[in-house]
């Protein structure tokens, strides 16, 4: 069954290879992202008439997250899936220089990728889980990063901030779940050929996971066959998309958050 998906960061990089693998199953997309970014949202619509509609909104705004919302809705009459890819890396505190000590970020840098990463991506959820509820289900997708990148040195606020979100999938999940509404984390797998990655730390841009890991395990989670799946981490990197989709998953599926290693509450 065709779905409506509202992608954010959807003009570029993972967002924009989503988009357009939702959009090659046959589903529809409310692609937004900033102003900025119109041009990119302009030729992924002109690429698919009638099955994308572009939203622009910067998800630190709560009332640009319901418009978003609205404008979906008013544009295709429901709104099945969010998938929640808008996000800054470490790029957004130091540009293109080395990263830096936790101590050593400016606070304004700090607080705006942690409004961007978690709680940007709270208030979009926010903003469609009310109509998920009022439809009868759906789903949440949440774009977390591999765990070594969460702990990685000099890695604040990045893993931190993808770390709180990966927790919150799986909260929200439980929480979700009395409404049919399932939340799940896809990932690449480790560093990617995207905007976050720059050419300093990464010339050699064929040595990078290409975007393209993201198309066979988002295309599943979209698919009827993941209907139910909730509270699970999917990386893109171990999804093997020439084996059978039961082995394919299998290898690339595992429970969303943190393995305890203590069996007791502590």
């Amino acid at each position: 069954m065709s779905k409506i998906i509202l992608v954010t960061g959807a003009a570029n990089g993972l967002g924009r290879i989503m988009a357009q693998a939702a959009l090659a199953r046959g589903h529809s997309v409310l692609a937004m992202d900033l102003p900025q970014e119109d041009a990119a949202l302009q030729s992924l619509a002109a690429a698919h008439p009638g099955r994308v509609a572009t939203q622009h909104g910067d998800i630190t705004s709560s009332p640009q997250c319901e418009a978003a919302v609205a404008a979906c809705l008013s544009h295709f009459g429901r709104l099945d899936v969010l998938l929640n890819n808008a996000g800054i890396g470490m790029g957004g505190i130091t540009g293109e220089g080395p990263h830096l000590n936790f101590w050593e970020v400016p606070e304004p840098a700090w607080t705006r990728l942690v409004d961007v990463n978690l709680n940007g991506t709270w208030r979009m959820s926010k903003a469609a889980v009310p109509q998920l509820i009022k439809q009868g289900g759906g789903g949440i997708i949440n774009v977390t990063t591999s765990y070594f990148t969460m702990l990685n040195q000099n890695y604040s606020p990045y893993g931190p901030s993808k770390a709180a979100l990966e927790a919150c999938t799986v909260i929200w999940s439980r929480e979700l779940a009395p409404h049919n509404i399932t939340a799940n984390v896809l990932v690449p797998g480790g560093a990617t050929n995207t905007r976050f990655v720059p050419n300093r730390s990464a010339p050699d841009r064929s040595a990078l996971i290409q975007p393209e890991v993201m198309v066979a395990p988002l295309q599943w989670l979209l698919s009827d066959e993941a209907k139910g799946v909730t509270a699970q981490r999917i990386v893109g990197r171990d999804w093997n998309p020439e084996k059978p989709v039961a082995e394919a998953l299998a290898m690339a599926k595992r429970p969303a958050g943190f393995i305890p290693t203590i069996s007791a509450p502590q």
